[in-house]
C-alpha cells in the first residue's frame, strides 16, 4: 500500500468533501485502480472514502446545526442531496434527529 496515494485521495476529499467525488476522479488523484485505492484506504483509515467523505459531511451539519442552522440548510452546506438524506444518516450516526441535536 502506497500511503503516499492514499495521503492524495484524503486530501482531495478533505478539500472537497461537499461536491460529489467519482471513485474514478479519487483513484486517478491517488494514482491507483479504484480496487487499490479501496483496500488502501480502508487500510490507512479505518473507513472506505465513501464513509469517510460522509464522516467529514455529519461533522460539518452538526457544527452547523450547534451554531443554531436548520437543518435543511446544515445540510445543503454539508453536502448531503436534501434533510432526509441527512436526518437519516445523522439519527444512524448519533442517535437523534438533527432538529433534536440541534435544540439540545
Amino acid at each position: 500500500m502506497d500511503l503516499e496515494a492514499m495521503a492524495r485521495a484524503r486530501n482531495l476529499l478533505l478539500q472537497r468533501f461537499v461536491d460529489t467525488i467519482s471513485a474514478d476522479e479519487l483513484a486517478r488523484t491517488a494514482g491507483c485502480s479504484r480496487f487499490t485505492l479501496y483496500r488502501g484506504f480502508r487500510a490507512a483509515y479505518g473507513f472506505a472514502p465513501s464513509e469517510y467523505q460522509r464522516d467529514l459531511r455529519l461533522r460539518r451539519a452538526r457544527a452547523l446545526l450547534a451554531e443554531g442552522m436548520a437543518p435543511a440548510t446544515a445540510a445543503a452546506e454539508a453536502g448531503f442531496a436534501d434533510q432526509a438524506h441527512l436526518t437519516r444518516w445523522f439519527t444512524r450516526t448519533y442517535g437523534v434527529t438533527p432538529a433534536a441535536y440541534r435544540a439540545a
